[in-house]
């Protein structure tokens, strides 16, 4: 699809998608008033546009779907995903959770989603209490992207590759004398990027237990570890002196790279990263902005100055090394184009915006934004994939 513009591309990669209005309301064009009834009822593929309320705990297996939350959609329960195939992709946007007092470990957990999985705008709460779920566990998940989500309490990887853009993600903080705070991000093996991230450990506040109080902002097991741009900051004990570094490796093969942007906060007399010895490098960064059919997506990218930059775009794909890239493109290789070349300014980031034509039909349909970047100190180097959402 070389040379090939955004509305070609839509036009040719979309399906007919069935859409249906869930609403706890009852309100005029309304399917199904919970969303726990709508999943086992609707079509694998299908969209649901959820209206403001509060609705149930709900459970996905091996079915594709998009959910779509308008402001104010609250769910007083646990969310699970299991079971997706590679061609059933999943999307949950602007969801919260005004509690953590639920049964389950977690508020949202996904497993074996061999699919893409998108996850926007999501939101759990920071106030904590003993026994309440975490934020998020996902196990092996093969294309989870997590953007501009504000997630208290633990996020758990495990086996996945996947791209954090943007957002919070932090641990729970205790005061109690016998609970720990929570690490914000926990991966155990796979391939993980985040960008742009602010990431944080949960604080401790006990008298008594000084050094295990806090917690790191990032722990790794195994794992491969991409750090773009953002933060990552371990908690505060009781003792700054005792306060844990910003990541903390554990195992034999864990692969750390940080980009000089990368801000890391520890206490002064610690180190910020321990048991793992860091790669640093500059890394260029890629962020994308969703829109409503009919308005405008907006691509973003950041390097040095004097890089030479090709920005693609296309549809999603199934993350693919390429020889001489160290990092995976996440872009369908028979539906994708060369949307814009330059080179970097300093204080300039090449940009590109495209129009999305005003057809309903290409709501809940999503675009993979990627990057490639050379220059004398960057090499060749792939961005961060971005997935835009039209909605």
């Amino acid at each position: 699809m070389h040379r090939r513009g955004l509305a070609v591309l839509l036009l040719v990669a979309s399906l007919p998608a069935q859409t249906f209005i869930v609403d706890v309301n009852n309100g005029p064009g309304t399917n199904f008033t919970q969303i726990a009834a709508a999943v086992p009822a609707v079509p694998d593929g299908s969209t649901l546009l959820v209206r403001a309320g509060s609705y149930m705990s709900f459970a996905i297996n091996g079915k594709g779907l998009t959910i779509l939350c308008d402001p104010g959609v609250a769910v007083t329960g646990a969310v699970t995903v299991n079971g997706t195939l590679a061609q059933q992709s999943f999307v949950l946007r602007a969801l919260t959770w005004p509690t953590t007092s639920i049964a389950g470990p977690y508020l949202l957990e996904l497993t074996n989603c061999a699919g893409p999985v998108l996850l926007e705008g999501l939101v759990t709460p920071l106030v904590r209490c003993i026994g309440c779920a975490r934020a998020v566990n996902a196990a092996n998940c093969s294309q989870l992207m997590v953007r501009s989500c504000s997630l208290g309490g633990t996020t758990t990887m495990t086996d996945c590759v996947a791209v954090i853009e943007g957002g919070f993600l932090a641990g729970d903080s205790y005061q109690l004398y016998t609970q720990n705070g929570g690490v914000g991000l926990d991966v155990t093996r796979g391939v993980v990027q985040a960008v742009g991230t602010t990431i944080s450990g949960g604080d401790g506040l006990s008298a008594m237990l000084t050094f295990l109080s806090a917690a790191a902002g990032i722990i790794m097991v195994d794992a491969d570890l991409r750090l773009v741009r953002g933060s990552v900051s371990g908690g505060m004990g009781y003792s700054n002196f005792f306060s844990p570094p910003a990541v903390f490796g554990f195992g034999t093969a864990n692969v750390l790279r940080v980009d000089p942007g990368v801000v890391l906060r520890s206490a002064p007399a610690a180190s910020p990263i321990v048991g793992v010895t860091p790669q640093v490098a500059p890394m260029p960064a890629l962020t994308s902005s969703d829109a409503a059919v009919g308005g405008n997506l907006v691509a973003t990218v950041s390097t040095l100055p004097g890089d030479l930059v090709a920005l693609l775009l296309g549809m999603p794909g199934p993350p693919t090394l390429v020889p001489g890239f160290r990092d995976a493109f996440w872009l369908d290789p028979t539906a994708y184009y060369f949307d814009s070349f330059g080179v970097q300014q300093a204080g300039a980031p090449i940009t590109s915006t495209k129009a999305v034509p005003n057809l309903p039909q290409l709501q809940g349909l999503r675009v993979t934004w990627q990057a490639v970047c050379n220059g004398p100190v960057t090499g060749w180097q792939a961005t961060n994939p971005s997935v835009s959402l039209i909605r």
